[in-house]
């Protein structure tokens, strides 16, 4: 990288959500952590200037604090960075985008939404990459039997399941 970054720390009720990226869009979200400490060595790698910023994609900020607050968010009108992943990977996280609140879908049927075949493990390696999650929803996506699969965030698949729990109680509400 080399460049100049900003970063936001966004405190919700689950714990403290961290963006970094520039005008062009997100580059990296962390889940929610329980300290700035953890969430700045989690969102900022060595070789970044990051400096914080509180205004730093402010309408991103509020829905994520809308969505840790248990009401239904549409994350696919802001822009992400996926500069640096291959091909195959964006074309995954961009079919990805498509998965609405609440729905889930198979990692086969990703792939074919995505273009790329079967390819469901490669599929899988991609989503596990997933720098901006939540704005790219990859917990929404199960494997074929309809089990979680995995889940690359702290707490792993664990949280993924109250993810999902979550916007399941939203919409049954």
């Amino acid at each position: 990288m080399g460049e100049t970054e900003s970063y936001a720390v966004v405190p919700t009720l689950w714990g403290l959500v961290g963006l970094l990226g520039d005008e062009k869009g997100v580059r990296r979200l962390t889940l929610p952590l329980p300290s700035i400490e953890l969430l700045e060595q989690h969102l900022i790698e060595d070789d970044c200037l990051a400096q914080l910023d509180s205004d730093f994609c402010q309408p991103l900020q509020q829905a994520i604090a809308e969505y840790f607050r248990a009401r239904p968010v549409d994350f696919s009108p802001y822009p992400v960075s996926l500069n640096g992943r291959s091909d195959f990977t964006r074309r995954v996280l961009v079919a990805c985008r498509s998965i609405r609140y609440g729905q889930t879908t198979t990692y086969g049927q990703l792939a074919a939404l995505a273009g790329v075949g079967k390819a469901t493990r490669a599929v899988g390696r991609a989503l596990a990459s997933n720098p901006v999650p939540l704005v790219i929803p990859c917990h929404r996506i199960l494997r074929a039997d309809g089990s979680l699969g995995g889940f690359s965030a702290p707490q792993g698949t664990a949280f993924k399941e109250k993810l999902l729990q979550l916007e399941k109680e939203v919409l049954s509400s």
